[in-house]
């Protein structure tokens, strides 16, 4: 064996080794039943994750969570935290609707996101279209590629972020946008390092005036800069204007489309209310219904 060769091996060995006292350590493999595996690597040739597999030992996703683990992925146990079960970004990473979204995020960091473009407006259409929960998973999604991270609950109306990350109601946006509370409304979420809410606070009787003053515009110039990214939680299009005042800010609006509910006249009259305003429609999402 030439000493390329024997490096190689070793370094092979040293990764079964990581992923063997990752899965010890959280209870899913004995110390036996890890050596067990190595044994039958090493008869078989398999990686660490199919030989425990080929054995019953651990099922895929046990194995995706390892491997999340070793590599320093933030990934919540199931059942653990309050975060809210649909956050596939968080339990379910690897599953098809995570591929999804991360596919979606590799479009938007393509397609718009850079040095001078922090910002984006991602709204539904007519309501019930699943927005605050998709914008959640991409905004753990994009925190999970290392980016700093600002999720705006700028629904003030029927605001979601709270429940779904699972967090105490203090005062957030609309409280910033009456001058009633400063930075310290914004929450870090603990099991992702990166990703910062910014619950919608207090509900008011005027978002729409709200999103019009100047406070709007410092919010931009001041917390906004603190970011790599800035995700907008908008209401829908049909409900109110509010998301036509967030749009003209942010200058680019992802829309959402539920399939089997989206009416397509109404997609159509949001698209020509997003050009209306002067900002930018970069793009629609389709998700299930």
């Amino acid at each position: 064996m030439n000493d390329q060769t024997f490096i190689l091996h070793q370094a092979v060995a040293d990764r079964n080794a990581l992923i063997g006292a990752v899965l010890v350590e959280s209870g899913q493999l004995s110390t036996q039943q890890r050596d067990q595996v190595i044994l039958e690597q090493q008869s078989t040739g398999l990686r660490f994750g199919e030989a425990a597999q080929a054995l019953g030992l651990l099922d895929s996703v046990a194995v995706d969570r390892a491997l999340a683990r070793q590599f320093g992925y933030p990934v919540m146990p199931v059942g653990a935290g309050s975060l809210a079960t649909q956050l596939s970004m968080a339990y379910e990473p690897f599953s098809r609707q995570s591929e999804a979204v991360r596919s979606i995020r590799s479009q938007l960091m393509l397609r718009w996101f850079n040095e001078s473009r922090k910002t984006l407006t991602i709204a539904g259409v007519s309501g019930g279209e699943g927005v605050s929960l998709f914008v959640a998973n991409l905004a753990i999604a994009f925190s999970q590629l290392g980016r700093n991270v600002l999720l705006v609950d700028a629904n003030l109306r029927q605001p979601s972020q709270r429940r779904i990350f699972g967090i105490q109601e203090r005062p957030g946006l609309a409280d910033m946008l009456a001058g009633r509370s400063a930075h310290a409304a914004i929450t870090r979420i603990a099991p992702f390092p990166g990703l910062s809410l910014l619950q919608a606070g207090t509900l008011p009787p005027n978002p729409q005036e709200l999103f019009a003053r100047d406070a709007h515009d410092l919010l931009q110039r001041t917390v906004v800069r603190a970011y790599d990214i800035v995700l907008f939680d908008a209401p829908a299009f049909s409900v109110c204007v509010d998301a036509l005042s967030l749009a003209e800010r942010s200058q680019g609006v992802l829309l959402v489309l539920r399939r089997d509910r989206t009416a397509v006249c109404e997609a159509q009259a949001a698209a020509q209310l997003i050009s209306e305003s002067g900002a930018r429609m970069i793009g629609t999402v389709l998700v299930d219904s």
